[in-house]
């Protein structure tokens, strides 16, 4: 099996379920984002978002996660393909 294969495919849904979102589509029309990927780690996201000077997160799937996570955030339900492959 080739991992580099279904991380695009993991990739490319995620990518499908933020163009397709009620709540950011307007968003993300006319702007450019830089997207980091990470572990569901809250220590870490914190850390780069200290780092890299962001202010928006958007957390795929893990409720929790989303509650915990300060600032500008969307939630985006998880289900379907990718819940199996994450």
């Amino acid at each position: 099996e080739d991992h580099f294969d279904k991380y695009k495919l993991i990739i490319q849904e995620i990518f499908n379920k933020l163009k397709n979102n009620k709540n950011i589509k307007d968003k993300i029309k006319n702007k450019i984002y830089n997207f980091f990927i990470g572990p569901n780690n809250l220590e870490i996201i914190e850390l780069i978002k200290k780092e890299n000077n962001i202010n928006e997160i958007i957390v795929l799937g893990d409720e929790r996660l989303y509650h915990q996570v300060e600032g500008n955030k969307i939630f985006i339900p998880n289900n379907g393909y990718l819940k199996n492959l994450i």
